[in-house]
């Protein structure tokens, strides 16, 4: 048996294992009503929602790759596809993109609408206005606690409010190219 009290080779590892990362979806699920009641059959289930779960993040390919030798990127969508391998009402995300190069935070930001499309409620916590415009179909301002402004991005995330917020001038804008509207502040 492993540390976590399970057999070898059918490990579910955290984040400093060496396990495949196919594995790190598989962690303990929430009792769920209707569960089956053999073993077999409830590792069956767990491995399709594992699966499944990471399909919908785009990390299939990494299946039988050890979770240390993937980028941050991928260990962050590992995460995630954790979280929707418990097959949740609703993820919370605080800073998903936090200690990722430009093409991880990308990559991370065009993958978390993946829950959404599964109907799961995706709470998301970024240091950075910009990635609202990215994934999110509702934003709240907070200060100090309170919710000071709730809405969609385009109405809530102004220049005027980000700047009341965070206390410098920050440029909204549409790139064409990107098509997206994108944050920055003015320096």
């Amino acid at each position: 048996m492993s540390p976590g009290g399970h057999s070898k080779g059918r490990t579910c590892p955290g984040q400093e294992s060496g396990h495949a990362a196919a594995e790190l979806p598989c962690g303990p699920r929430a009792p769920r009503r209707g569960r089956p009641r053999r073993v077999g059959a409830a590792v069956r289930l767990v491995r399709r929602a594992a699966e499944a779960a990471l399909t919908a993040t785009g990390i299939a390919h990494l299946a039988d790759r050890r979770f240390p030798e993937v980028s941050g990127g991928e260990r962050q969508m590992a995460l995630i596809a954790r979280a929707l391998a418990q097959e949740p009402g609703r993820v919370v995300m605080d800073e998903p993109t936090a200690r990722l190069d430009f093409g991880n935070q990308a990559r991370v930001l065009a993958r978390i609408g993946a829950p959404a499309a599964r109907g799961i409620a995706v709470v998301l916590s970024p240091h950075d206005p910009g990635h609202a415009f990215t994934c999110a179909t509702r934003v709240a301002l907070m200060r100090r606690g309170p919710i000071i402004a709730a809405g969609t991005p385009d109405a809530i995330l102004t220049p005027e409010a980000l700047r009341d917020l965070y206390g410098v001038e920050v440029a909204v804008a549409y790139v064409a190219a990107a098509g997206r509207t994108v944050c920055a502040p003015s320096l």
